[in-house]
């Protein structure tokens, strides 16, 4: 899958919703191809004079196309799944149902509010996925001026398997290093689907809420998000109560790397080596050092980077 990001709106990253994991992949799916139309509009608009409604609701997806998106082999789409009533479905079936009965809440000033639902028909007919969403989470999808946005990269997101580390990804995306992302503990469980009084103690939902999630989102990103410090997180009580409540604010504590092109810019180091071009022993080392240091997604597992390395360290070691 090829790497980039999807733009989410403050007022979406920030939304109460309780979707699984496919689910929340298939909305930020429609945000991509949303996304995707709004840019040709732009682009092909004279004057910025652009009309929002010219914006498709309805997209189909190839099953070619949806492998790729989520990383999974074309065969594995007709692989069936239980729901929660033990009805066997399509892998998309059970999140396409679900979407279409739910949908998610954005919050205002002074008590007002907006349910909007996400999904108002689907079809796979064995070879392509559509879908169509009311028009007004198109309009939502591209409001970038009220809040602001947050740019999320999607590969690690579709990468991401929990509900609660998709989410948490969101969240810390939205400000990045500008600032930590916090909340009250009671307003973060509805953004991410789920409720502290469903766990026997503060231990039970830092764990399998918090935890874990942030951890996995430091291993599965490559480098590009580390925990600052503690556990990913920090916790102000705003009452004198022994135990955390709904109330007390929740500071989530990562750090963003901006790798941008390394990948590229390694590569090409270490075709200098490769080629000869490279005698230091000192940039040899550095390069050695970084490329453990950022853990770069897919090189390890490749000829190619191993190739890369074993020039490096011969290298190293004739320059000695």
């Amino acid at each position: 899958m090829k790497k980039g990001n999807v733009v989410k709106p403050h007022v979406v990253i920030t939304a109460r919703m309780d979707l699984s994991a496919r689910e929340q992949d298939l909305l930020t799916l429609l945000m991509l191809s949303i996304k995707k139309k709004y840019d040709e509009l732009v682009f092909n608009t004279k004057d910025g004079d652009y009309d929002l409604t010219k914006i498709p609701q309805k997209y189909t997806y190839t099953k070619s196309e949806l492998a790729e998106i989520f990383d999974v082999t074309p065969n594995s789409l007709a692989k069936k799944e239980k729901d929660q009533d033990g009805q066997s479905n399509y892998l998309f079936e059970n999140a396409c149902k679900a979407l279409w009965n739910k949908g998610i809440e954005i919050k205002g000033k002074n008590g007002s509010f907006m349910l909007i639902r996400l999904l108002s028909y689907a079809e796979y007919d064995g070879r392509t996925l559509t879908l169509e969403t009311p028009s007004i989470i198109v309009s939502e999808m591209l409001d970038y001026s009220r809040h602001g946005m947050g740019i999320i990269d999607y590969k690690l997101l579709f990468k991401l398997k929990g509900q609660y580390e998709k989410r948490i990804l969101e969240l810390i995306s939205r400000f990045k290093n500008k600032r930590d992302f916090e909340c009250t503990i009671g307003e973060f469980c509805l953004m991410v689907g789920t409720n502290l009084e469903n766990y026997v103690s503060w231990r039970a939902f830092s764990n399998t809420v918090l935890i874990k999630s942030l951890s996995n989102i430091e291993k599965s990103s490559g480098g590009m998000w580390k925990i600052k410090s503690g556990k990913g997180f920090e916790i102000k009580k705003t009452s004198n109560k022994k135990s955390y409540g709904a109330n007390d604010i929740i500071i989530l504590k990562m750090k963003y790397n901006d790798l941008g092109n390394k990948a590229d810019e390694f590569k090409k180091e270490y075709q200098s080596v490769l080629k000869g071009k490279m005698d230091s022993s000192h940039k040899l080392n550095n390069i050695l050092s970084d490329i453990d240091k950022y853990n770069l997604d897919g090189y390890k597992a490749t000829s190619e980077f191993i190739k890369m390395w074993a020039a490096c360290m011969a290298a190293v070691n004739n320059s000695n």
